[in-house]
């Protein structure tokens, strides 16, 4: 089944390198690229999105100090940065956002989304709202100008809202889909000395720190002991699935398991074990950090916390060569469509030509840099590209062509 909820093209300026850049996106994308060239930039600019909708201050939260938005333009005098999403929202039905961020006391210039024939259009404090197809949008001018519309302060209803306000939240339930993907996109980067820590407990030793499903990692991979304990009280099943797949990949694991410890005057912690098939339980301080990353990527494949869009740093980094195949598999496994339809899209950044190597051609977009400004290109697209496959895979074809493909073909030729 194809999946259908998922953003199909990304363009943004002004953000860093980003200068004018678009990049097009399937369910799995990996993108690939010399240091530099702008691919942490890429998952950055969307994650910002996010960021904006789930903090308090909106998008100030993602832009402090006050001069940061220069800072992250690359520019004194910066031009707006601006992003503008395609995609498809449940069900197939098309969406598209834009947003503007300007220098000034006002940091909103103008957002926009459109999902169906619903739309919003946002001038600060100016907003017009209504059905494309069903005459003038209506208008009005509503406060939080530094809130995104996929923050939670547009759904919030009391009963001092005017008729205005609460006909606007119709509209704004009307495109709600879509910016629930915008709002579901979440980066993760593990690290296995992050894997082994649970969160922090508060400092009173009365709270109940059981943890409540689902447990959502922090983008270092945290959380992980704690996630892994809210399984064991209520989706022991998924445990049991990932267990499994942890003893294919490592035959020496017979299972996990989490020790609660309580120092002195101190709150709970749950502290991360693997048990052996010879019965010795090993402490996450002792656990290899490929066994630790491996373990973190199942809890993304199969664990109960999905995201829309999910953004991975290296997915390659501390893992044996011989693993990165099942890792492709569990990420690709994430954009197959759940029993309800949802599936969470996956973008990736490496520098490796062996994962590249397991991938499909359409899948891999080439990131590289011309003076100071990001370019972004299908690798699919590569002239000659089914007779450069047929002596070699696409990470051997990255890493000897480079960012000049041209002739490539003719030169294995000879």
């Amino acid at each position: 089944m194809k999946q259908k909820r998922m953003i199909r093209s990304l363009h943004i300026e002004g953000f860093g390198p980003l200068k004018d850049v678009t990049v097009e996106l399937e369910p799995f994308t990996v993108l690939v690229g010399p240091n530099d060239a702008g691919k942490s930039m890429l998952l950055r600019a969307l994650a910002t999105l996010a960021e904006a909708g789930a903090h308090p201050e909106g998008w100030r939260g993602p832009f402090r100090p006050p001069h940061s938005l220069e800072l992250v333009s690359f520019e004194r005098q910066a031009a707006p940065v601006r992003w503008h999403v395609r995609g498809e929202a449940h069900g197939g039905v098309p969406f598209e956002y834009e947003a503007a961020l300007t220098q000034g006391d006002r940091l909103l210039h103008q957002e926009r989304v459109t999902c169906g024939e619903a739309t919003i259009v946002r001038d600060p404090p100016a907003i017009a709202f209504g059905v494309v197809s069903g005459g003038p949008l209506e208008q009005e001018r509503f406060g939080g100008p530094e809130l995104p519309l996929h923050h939670a302060h547009w759904l919030a209803r009391s009963a001092q809202q005017t008729p205005e306000f609460r006909r606007f939240q119709e509209i704004l339930g009307c495109v709600r889909p879509a910016l629930s993907i915008i709002s579901g996109i979440r980066t993760y980067a593990p690290r296995a000395e992050a894997l082994r820590l649970g969160y922090v407990p508060p400092d009173d030793p009365q709270t109940d720190t059981t943890p409540v499903e689902p447990i959502a990692l922090e983008p270092s991979g945290r959380g992980l002991p704690d996630a892994l304990v809210a399984l064991m009280l209520r989706r022991r099943e998924v445990l049991q699935e990932i267990e499994e797949r942890l003893r294919r990949a490592m035959p020496e694991v017979q299972r996990v398991d989490v020790e609660q410890l309580r120092p002195k005057g101190g709150t709970v912690r749950n502290v991360l074990e693997i048990v052996t098939k010879r019965g010795t339980r090993v402490p996450a301080a002792m656990v290899s950090d490929g066994v630790l990353l491996y373990l973190g990527y199942l809890y993304l494949a199969l664990g109960p916390s999905r995201h829309s869009l999910l953004l991975l740093e290296e997915p390659d980094h501390g893992l044996h060569p011989g693993r990165l195949e099942e890792v492709v598999k569990l990420l690709r496994g994430l954009t197959e469509p759940n029993a309800d339809g949802t599936a969470t899209q996956v973008v990736v950044v490496t520098h490796s030509p062996i994962l590249l190597d397991f991938l499909r051609p359409e899948e891999i977009r080439t990131v590289t840099r011309a003076q100071g400004a990001t370019e972004v290109a299908r690798f699919s697209e590569i002239s000659d590209l089914p007779r450069l496959l047929e002596y070699l895979g696409p990470g051997e074809i990255w890493t000897n062509f480079g960012k000049d493909f041209s002739g490539a073909g003719d030169e294995l030729d000879h």
